[in-house]
């Protein structure tokens, strides 16, 4: 508890020096008429600046854990109901997965699988029926098909 907050310490005393010793530099070669000049650029690395904000913002100690997001009213308060809540979670997510393995064909894509591991086998939620497709031409001999013939085209497929 207390390493993190000696932590946070360290790095604002870090910032605030390494600024005012950065705002006491002057440029040595300045050719500026007005006796103005920008100051050197500072080189910082892609996180520098994260890194500082992150010195100032504490954890909140009476906020939930963030998988708890959903709902305020539902956050569980005591560990039996925590335990609960993940296993809940664990069942919920596996049971996705053996709808996603064992009826892949209700699904029209597969962005699911890694691309080294192809779980499910790839099937064409929409094929092509003869009977239900358009004619090219509609007049008045076209026949059109009544709901038992689709239906029982549906229950063969």
């Amino acid at each position: 508890m207390y390493s993190k907050t000696l932590q946070r310490r360290w790095a604002k005393l870090i910032c605030r020096s390494l600024s005012s010793l950065e705002g006491q530099k002057l440029p040595t070669n300045s050719t500026s008429v007005d006796g103005i000049a920008p100051p050197p650029r500072i080189r910082r690395g892609p996180t520098d600046i994260l890194q500082a904000l992150a010195a100032t913002v504490g954890v909140d100690p009476t906020a939930s854990h963030y998988k708890y997001h959903d709902d305020p009213f539902l956050i569980p308060q005591s560990n039996y109901r925590k335990r609960a809540y993940a296993l809940s979670a664990e069942a919920g997510r596996k049971a996705a997965a053996w709808i996603r393995d064992e009826h892949s064909s209700l699904f029209t894509t597969r962005q699911w699988d890694p691309p080294m591991k192809m779980t499910t086998p790839y099937f064409n939620a929409d094929p092509r029926i003869d009977a239900f497709a358009p004619k090219p031409i509609y007049n008045d001999e076209s026949k059109s098909a009544n709901s038992w013939e689709v239906r029982s085209l549906l229950v063969q497929s």
